[in-house]
């Protein structure tokens, strides 16, 4: 499987992670900046620290609800990787001459490659739940480094708070949640970690189908494909095989060795961290036989001088990706650098364009992704946008908001007509019908609450509990129309990923979004998902519309 292949495999994974990894970063900017007294005192840092615990649900809660999307993500980058039978036609050609006993359709249904495939969704499921503990390790200290810092800052003069928590947001946009460290100071963020240890655990998945599929095939040998720019020998490497180019383009015995052919697992390292199969390494395996061709070995010389020009390539990425965060940290923060710093950005750009031409190789911008910054500033303008209300004005917000609801929707308010003030916790509808919610608030998170009110608050808190994620994603969808159609703004939140799936679910069928969200929201949350999937068949888009629905309702 090549390199490419496994990126379209990988992406909605990275997707899902760029998602929770800017909700992490919010979560840790909202809470050191949600408070009504004195920012930045001494009793301002004790009270941030006492909600230490609430960050860590809030954070829980972001891999929480993607958890389903992550392992149906899992599973299918499994499934294609151990089910791909990369040189099939050339097998077939060789049954139908009769130089094979086997049928390779057989590899299809085999057994063992199944069980290599169901063990690689475990390891990869585990894989992920390491990440998520580290990450979350990650992001309580990296609160309590902000939380440290910015009290100092503040108290010292050196910053005011403002400015503090401008740095922290430059900082992180620019490193993400960084959850590997090692010695040399060189961080990795979630993403780069997912990147490399999905991609590894996947890689050793392929290997060790090739492996198999030879086996199956009655033969004990397997060429190890090749390619320019293999890893070469450095004095730093501590094992033989961490120099791929020597062994690359061979035949090799699965289990033992001759005078002719060496075996695999001594001279490449396979499943070695460094060896075949190991981190970044993309050469792949097929099953071969005694009497089968293979091509000419690459030139060692012509392989080395590929080497370095990959090396130096990685060097122009690492500058392009150093360069691209400057811009984008300026870009949120309206600096007076940006236009500087995005003119120098597109001088290295054209000037690595012309490098790569003139070496005829491909420029790779997944080695120069970087955290989105713009993702991260929307979020935090919401947090900057909400107003601070007394009790007396939030009772009045509250009225007026469900008094302009009953003009869009004829269905009965089950609120109290009570709210709680609570700024430790996130806005609720409480099953008493009373709504809780803090005394710095948004429009539209008083306008979700109250929807609540209209919806589940009539079928009670077994149905919410059964089908949360069809009952918030709906809420969240009609609250975004309603604020769209009287010209407010809308800000993303927790449930924007499914509230996306749910619009393009009615661009296909080709119902007008409000008219959608209204319709939906009239269903019972235990029936929506049975009312989209007869509104698709009566459109002939079941087929499309069933994977944007396990997103848009993921399952527990």
């Amino acid at each position: 499987m090549t390199k490419l292949e496994f990126e379209k495999l990988l992406k909605p994974l990275v997707e899902i992670i760029d998602d929770i990894e800017i909700e992490l970063i919010y979560n840790i900017l909202e809470r050191i900046d949600n408070y009504k007294e004195v920012k930045g005192t001494l009793k301002w840092y004790n009270d941030k620290l006492n909600e230490l615990k609430l960050l860590e649900k809030d954070n829980k809660k972001a891999f929480k609800n993607r958890k389903k999307q992550i392992k149906d993500v899992i599973e299918e980058i499994a499934t294609k990787c151990g089910t791909k039978v990369d040189n099939f036609d050339k097998l077939e050609d060789y049954y139908n001459q009769g130089l094979l006993n086997v049928n390779p359709l057989t590899l299809y249904n085999s057994v063992a490659i199944n069980n290599l495939i169901n063990e690689a969704i475990k390891d990869g499921n585990d894989i992920m739940n390491l990440i998520q503990t580290k990450a979350l390790e990650a992001t309580k200290k990296e609160y309590m480094n902000i939380l440290n810092k910015s009290y100092v800052e503040t108290a010292s003069g050196a910053y005011t708070y403002t400015e503090s928590i401008r740095n922290a947001i430059d900082k992180m946009s620019e490193n993400g949640v960084t959850v590997v460290h090692y010695k040399n100071g060189r961080t990795m963020s979630i993403e780069a970690v997912v990147r490399r240890d999905i991609v590894t655990r996947m890689n050793k998945l392929v290997g060790d189908v090739e492996i198999q599929q030879a086996k199956e095939l009655g033969t004990n040998l397997v060429y190890v494909d090749q390619h320019l720019g293999a890893r070469v020998r450095t004095p730093y490497m501590k094992n033989d095989y961490e120099a791929h180019c020597e062994w690359q383009g061979k035949k090799y015995m699965i289990e033992g060795s001759n005078e002719k052919y060496d075996n695999l697992y001594e001279k490449t390292g396979y499943g070695e961290m460094l060896g075949l199969k190991g981190i970044n390494c993309y050469h792949n395996m097929k099953p071969t036989f005694e009497w089968e061709k293979i091509p000419d070995r690459i030139d060692e010389v012509e392989n080395k001088k590929k080497y370095d020009l990959l090396q130096q390539q990685r060097a122009f990425e690492r500058k392009m990706r150093k360069l691209k965060r400057k811009r984008e940290s300026y870009k949120a923060t309206k600096d007076e650098q940006l236009d500087k710093a995005s003119q120098k950005y597109k001088q290295e750009s054209e000037k690595f364009n012309k490098w790569l031409k003139e070496n005829n190789l491909t420029r790779d911008y997944e080695r120069e992704y970087i955290v989105n910054v713009n993702k991260i500033k929307p979020k935090y303008e919401m947090y900057n946008n909400k107003a601070e209300y007394t009790i007396q004005e939030e009772q009045k917000l509250f009225e007026t908001i469900n008094n302009e609801l009953d003009k869009e929707i004829n269905i009965e308010s089950k609120w109290s007509g009570k709210i709680n003030i609570n700024n430790d916790c996130s806005p609720a509808k409480e099953w008493n019908c009373s709504i809780t919610i803090g005394s710095s608030t948004l429009k539209q998170e008083v306008q979700h609450e109250l929807l609540h009110a209209r919806s589940i608050s009539h079928y009670g808190k077994e149905e919410y509990i059964n089908y949360q994620f069809e009952e918030e994603a709906t809420v969240e969808l009609l609250n975004k129309q309603i604020l769209q159609k009287n010209k407010m703004t809308y800000y993303d939140n927790a449930y924007a990923n499914m509230v996306n799936k749910l619009e393009e679910i009615s661009d296909i069928i080709g119902i007008d979004k409000f008219d959608f969200a209204i319709n939906l929201f009239k269903i019972r949350p235990s029936k929506r998902r049975e009312w989209i999937i007869n509104l698709a068949i009566e459109n002939n888009k079941k087929d499309i519309i069933l994977d944007l629905l396990e997103e848009a309702y993921p399952k527990w």
